[in-house]
């Protein structure tokens, strides 16, 4: 698996997946500790604990700012499907589609093939600084699609 180089703090799977069930779904996050998971960051930021495991799910808080409530409250969780089959990306948020890309002659141009990126992918949580912000993950999966 690849991670990417953001100047936001990104908080990446580095591990190989394991097998998947009988339903396909192989599980990215324990639920007890960020074992396996690594930040890749800014500098500046690389001494910052912004990520922890907290109730069962990854926590991430900065300081003041930047907040997406979709869920319409605090304690709501936004469902948030993504459906990656080669260069189009499809984002689905309880329920809605959200965005529907087709990134042909992006995603799979030159600069992306000589960087190994585009078309294979990396699972990454990000977060933004600048400003407050809590955010939390949890039930996070992969599926292949056929």
């Amino acid at each position: 698996m690849k991670i990417p180089s953001l100047l936001a703090a990104t908080f990446c799977l580095a591990l190989p997946l394991q097998a998947a069930p009988a339903d396909g779904w192989t599980d990215l996050f324990n639920g007890k500790n960020l074992d396996g998971w690594m930040v890749k960051c800014r500098p500046g930021d690389k001494n910052k604990h912004y990520w922890k495991a907290d109730d069962g799910t990854i926590t991430a808080t900065v300081p003041k700012g930047w907040n997406w409530k979709h869920a319409g409250d605090s304690d709501a969780w936004n469902d948030i499907h993504i459906i990656c089959k080669g260069t189009r990306v499809k984002t689905i948020v309880n329920g809605v589609t959200v965005c529907d890309y087709d990134g042909k002659g992006r995603l799979d141009d030159e600069h992306h093939r000589t960087r190994q990126v585009g078309i294979d992918g990396h699972i990454g949580l990000q977060i933004h600084p600048g400003g407050t912000m809590r955010i939390r993950f949890k039930d996070i999966q992969v599926k292949p699609v056929k």
